[in-house]
């Protein structure tokens, strides 16, 4: 990536870590402003993959979409994986956040973290991982509630899990937690 280009992308991470969320927004806005006149395909690709995280961690997710699938586009036709599967992290976590495209989020997420482990790419891994962790803790309670009560009628995990559209492991977790 060319080095303003770079830079923008590290101060926009930087700010979102410090808590400085308009200087983020301030460094997206400055990336996005030279997408264009960046010299290549796989700096454009790098930006765009830059400005999808930054709208994935700020929860804008039609933005987060719209980047995240230029970035992954142009970085399948550049042959540029890495590129493709961070853009495939960030609209899966999007995903998550939607709630009405979870499942789609984990298959995106799932799929990310599958393939950069086959890379040896053990940050991307980890990074679908960790939001894969972080979406299996989340449950609301009336979830939790219709899950114990469905567990008490005889219905198994995996059945709950499917009327809730949640996996077998958050459903067993539920049931655990409600017995504490």
């Amino acid at each position: 990536m060319s080095q303003e280009a770079a830079a923008l992308s590290l101060r926009k991470r930087i700010a979102r870590e410090a808590g400085q969320i308009e200087a983020m927004v301030g460094f997206t806005d400055q990336l996005i402003g030279i997408i264009d006149r960046l010299p290549s395909d796989e700096d454009r690709a790098r930006a765009m993959a830059a400005v999808a995280q930054s709208y994935m961690l700020r929860d804008q997710i039609e933005a987060t979409y719209e980047w995240a699938d230029k970035a992954a586009s142009l970085a399948e036709t550049l042959d540029l994986a890495d590129v493709r599967l961070a853009a495939m992290v960030d609209k899966g976590t999007a995903m998550l956040n939607a709630r009405d495209q979870i499942l789609e989020g984990r298959r995106l997420l799932e799929t990310a973290a599958d393939e950069a482990e086959r890379m040896g790419d053990h940050v991307l891994t980890a990074r679908a991982l960790n939001y894969l962790v972080w979406d299996a803790r989340q449950w609301s309670d009336a979830q939790q509630h219709l899950a114990v009560i469905w567990n008490a009628d005889g219905m198994r995990p995996d059945q709950i899990a499917s009327r809730l559209g949640l996996g077998t492991q958050v459903v067993i977790q539920m049931l655990l937690a409600a017995k504490r």
